[in-house]
């Protein structure tokens, strides 16, 4: 879950609503995540290829982990989670709130820092500014944004740090005598 999450730094409505071969796709290669335009927040259709490291760990839970899962339901005719990917301990499809309070409990449990959903999304955008910023442009598409404000946002924030520490170089350099 972490590790989709980082790869794919969905709205947790659209993680949690992750259907089997509706949004959760195999291909040739691998896994992909496709959400159309109606089923997203900003009407910004979205398809992400999920990194070839991540089809062990799928595969493992389509084939082990799920259908545990799915035989806990207390109503077995009810078919409503049959494609739904997330399964909750009940055995019914992992509801957005539930997605949250897990991925904030694991998090918390595997990284020693709790981060939510939304976290994964700020990540993605600061880390595409600080390590791509000729690229800041991307984060429109890998956020599903239909504009390019919040990405600007994370362009002027990486350049803020930029610039703190090249002052905080100088700074060093000034306190260590190497300045004339």
């Amino acid at each position: 879950m972490i590790a989709m999450l980082a790869a794919c730094p969905l709205r947790r409505n659209n993680f949690a609503a992750t259907k089997i071969d509706n949004h959760l796709i195999l291909t040739e290669a691998a896994f992909r995540l496709a959400f159309a335009k109606e089923e997203v927040k900003n009407r910004f259709p979205l398809d992400y290829p999920l990194p070839t490291s991540l089809s062990g760990p799928i595969d493992r839970y389509l084939a082990e982990h799920r259908p545990l899962l799915l035989a806990r339901r207390r109503d077995a005719s009810t078919g409503t989670s049959d494609k739904a990917f997330w399964i909750s301990q009940t055995g019914t499809p992992l509801r957005p709130i539930s997605f949250w309070i897990r991925t904030t409990a694991l998090t918390r449990k595997h990284l020693g820092q709790a981060i939510n959903p939304h976290l994964f999304r700020d990540c993605a955008a600061t880390s595409i500014a600080i390590e791509l910023p000729a690229q800041v442009g991307i984060i429109r598409p890998v956020l599903g944004h239909t504009n390019g404000f919040t990405g600007q946002r994370y362009y002027n924030q990486a350049r803020t740090l930029e610039a703190a520490r090249a002052f905080q170089g100088a700074v060093d350099t000034l306190i260590k005598g190497e300045v004339g």
